[in-house]
Formats: C-alpha cells, sequence, structure tokens
C-alpha cells in the first residue's frame, strides 16, 4: 500500500509538500540516490527501505528530519484551522455533484 499512496501523491500533481521538498533537495546533488529513488518508481528499490526512517535521517540528516516533522506540525495546523467548505444545497431529486 505504501507504493500506491505514494505514486497517486505523485500524480496528483499538487505542489510538493515539506517532506518531498527536503527529499528531492537531499537527491539533488547525489546521483547514486536519483537512481535509488527511480529504482523505487520501477520496483526495483523497496519503497519501505527508501523511504524508512533510518534512509531518510541518512538522506535529510537530522535538520532536515526536524524541518520535515516542523512543516508537518504547521500544515496540519492550517488545515485545521481552515473554515470548512460550505456544501451545497442540492435541489428535491437531484444526484450528487
Amino acid at each position: 500500500m505504501p507504493m500506491y499512496r505514494f505514486t497517486t501523491d505523485l500524480a496528483a500533481l499538487a505542489p510538493a509538500g515539506p517532506e518531498q521538498q527536503a527529499l528531492f533537495g537531499a537527491l539533488a546533488d547525489r546521483p547514486a540516490e536519483v537512481d535509488r529513488f527511480l529504482g523505487v518508481l520501477t520496483g526495483t528499490v523497496p519503497i519501505d527501505s527508501f523511504l524508512g526512517p533510518r534512509n531518510l535521517l541518512r538522506l535529510l540528516g537530522v535538520r532536515g528530519m526536524a524541518a520535515v516533522a516542523l512543516g508537518r506540525r504547521r500544515s496540519r495546523r492550517r488545515r485545521l484551522d481552515r473554515p470548512a467548505a460550505p456544501q451545497l444545497a442540492l435541489a428535491p431529486g437531484q444526484d450528487q455533484p
């Protein structure tokens, strides 16, 4: 299931979150790690080992991991502070959009 979620996140074409920004920044100057990342996409490198905490710590370092954790916390806080979207009232007999 992790590969499915990873693929759908990439396919969404949404702006990169703090985790993706940190990972891609860490990969920028490391061709061997880019090869491993592409191996994840092709299925030759297990996603659990590449995106596991030990490997992420090796790639990002302590500061990078702290920045990711802080970014997650901030984005979660923004989502919780955002008011809920208003629900559309449907006319009787009208289907859900």
